[in-house]
């Protein structure tokens, strides 16, 4: 449904591109890498990405009316923090 409204409603392919490199990295850092420093390498990726997705947003002077797509990055973050909890 998500995915219907990001490319079918709203012409959103950036948006769609961001999230599925971060949903791919994430799960890559997540179950490549042991160890106890594992949870903090992943939480600077997602929120490395989150900060240039936003640098990229004030560069650019995208106007508030345009939906903010990087607002999924926390939510990842939470289900990084079962994975590391899981594993």
């Amino acid at each position: 449904m998500s995915l219907f409204f990001l490319v079918g409603v709203y012409d959103l392919w950036t948006g769609l591109w961001l999230i599925v490199t971060g949903a791919i990295g994430t799960y890559v850092l997540a179950f490549g890498l042991k160890g106890p420093m594992m949870p903090w390498i992943v939480f600077v990726f997602v929120m490395g990405q989150m900060s240039v997705s936003q640098l990229i947003r004030q560069f650019n002077k995208v106007p508030d009316t345009v939906i903010d797509y990087t607002g999924y990055v926390p939510f990842n973050l939470r289900i990084d923090g079962l994975v590391c909890k899981w594993f």
